[in-house]
């Protein structure tokens, strides 16, 4: 990521503080097939990619099986939701674990994070996120979970009164502790609306309106559901744009894909928008 991008230091940090090599490719990056020689040259070992990028990665190797860079032990995603037909593809072509990271700037980079592995549950994860959330690959396209919070996070999940949603209830979550930043720079209104007093934690304490929709399982794992925004009536039917992207995204010739309410005649429609497998 460029410097300007909070998760450069995700990926530089860590790197430089435990004795490692940071290794950067330009603005322009290259297509999977043309990263590979690269890692394979710079004995690459962990990989920080944009979501996006690294699905495009698993289904290109899904068209096109070749071997990966030999030094390759373990990818990190973030940036956007991942999907478990992806996670099969990848690791049907020999890839490494991956952990799925996600957080906000709000918060401080990365807030929660998801390892995982091939085959059966392990019961526990051995990465840096000390997490013990892990997940198997399985046939069906569901969202990568959102895992479990860092050490020092808080995160709740709590219904429209504000109240704790209960386990696999849907609710919005909501992020506290010291990671959360100090608000919108010279916003106060929008600092006021985004940052809110946390009833669960001292006085003085906020957290932080993510507008994702979670769930809470009963092991603590979070489930991404949606924004809170995704969800439009349709003729007086509510409509889950995750949804309709997940049935798009199940066509073996789609990339990635976005859904979106738009006007039209006066009424809302379900408008797609597709990038397709070259």
């Amino acid at each position: 990521a460029a410097p300007a991008f909070d998760v450069s230091l995700e990926e530089a940090l860590p790197t430089w503080c435990t004795g490692g090599t940071a290794v950067f490719v330009d603005d322009n990056l290259a297509p999977p097939a043309e990263l590979e020689p690269f890692l394979a040259r710079r004995h690459v070992t962990l990989v920080n990619l944009p979501t996006p990028y690294w699905a495009q990665w698993a289904k290109d190797l899904a068209r096109r099986p070749r071997p990966l860079p030999p030094a390759l032990r373990h990818v990190v995603i973030g940036s956007d939701a991942g999907r478990t037909a992806d996670l099969d593809r990848w690791y049907a072509a020999g890839g490494p674990p991956v952990t799925s990271a996600y957080g906000l700037t709000e918060s401080t980079i990365t807030a929660t994070c998801h390892e995982t592995r091939p085959g059966p549950p392990t019961g526990s994860a051995d990465s840096t996120c000390s997490t013990d959330s892990t997940d198997s690959t399985g046939s069906t396209d569901e969202v990568i979970p959102l895992g479990l919070p860092l050490d020092g996070v808080r995160a709740y999940v709590l219904d429209g009164a504000m109240e704790p949603a209960a386990d696999d209830e849907a609710g919005e979550l909501y992020l506290a502790g010291p990671c959360l930043a100090r608000g919108y720079h010279g916003r106060p209104a929008l600092t006021a609306e985004r940052f809110v007093a946390d009833p669960f934690a001292a006085p003085g304490e906020r957290m932080y309106r993510t507008g994702d929709r979670v769930r809470r399982a009963s092991d603590g794992t979070l489930r991404f559901l949606g924004r809170t925004d995704d969800q439009v009536k349709i003729r007086g039917h509510r409509v889950e744009l995750k949804e309709v992207e997940t049935a798009v995204a199940a066509h073996p010739d789609v990339v990635d894909v976005v859904a979106r309410a738009v006007p039209h005649r006066g009424e809302p429609r379900v408008v797609a928008y597709v990038a397709a497998a070259p």
